[in-house]
């Protein structure tokens, strides 16, 4: 009989040395399905969030940063508006622009002075008359004409000029210029 009690004994301790290192394999997989993996997946989900919101917050300061270059564009943007609704009357003041031009003609001495308006041509916001110059004068003094015409206070478009030397070489040039004036209807502006 001690020599079966000896038996199980020695059985018993040579399978507590197999179910120790089992249990701690089965303790250790349970730690890793029960608590680790779910730790894991929670703090990587939150660290994503946080890069995310990080991202978020570094989006809104670049866009805070650049709100006051966008209104300083605007103010800019606002004041040519302002300058160029300035510069389209809401007429065509047709008799007035024409008088301006032959005083610049006049000023400037330039010869066969022919200023003529054409058909007024409608847009949906803006309506504008072509204007056809003709006139004779030295090089200089019709590139002063020019400038002149280029800074009045009044949007003018040029389509097209040309110059010609006369057949007699002389000095003197033809110009040829058309332009085209805009002005806006009190029923269009609003």
């Amino acid at each position: 009989m001690n020599d079966n009690l000896n038996n199980l004994t020695k059985s018993i301790k040579a399978k507590q040395h197999l179910l120790i290192p089992v249990l701690i394999v089965v303790f250790a997989v349970g730690f890793a399905l029960v608590r680790y993996w779910p730790l894991k997946h929670s703090r990587d989900s939150i660290e994503k969030k946080l890069i995310s919101q990080r991202e978020m917050i570094y989006q809104r300061e670049i866009k805070q940063k650049q709100i006051p270059l966008l209104n300083t564009k605007l103010k800019g943007l606002e004041e040519k508006l302002k300058k160029f609704e300035s510069q389209v009357p809401d007429d065509t003041q047709l008799g007035e622009f024409l008088g301006t031009i032959a005083e610049l003609m006049d000023g400037f001495n330039l010869s066969e002075q022919q200023i003529a308006p054409e058909d007024e041509i409608e847009t949906e916001k803006l309506s504008c008359i072509p204007v056809t110059m003709k006139c004779k004068g030295r090089l200089s003094q019709i590139s002063e004409f020019y400038n002149s015409l280029q800074k009045l206070d009044r949007v003018i478009r040029v389509e097209k000029f040309q110059l010609k030397n006369d057949s007699d070489l002389a000095g003197v040039v033809s110009m040829e210029a058309r332009a085209v004036i805009y002005y806006t209807r009190p029923e269009i502006k609003s």
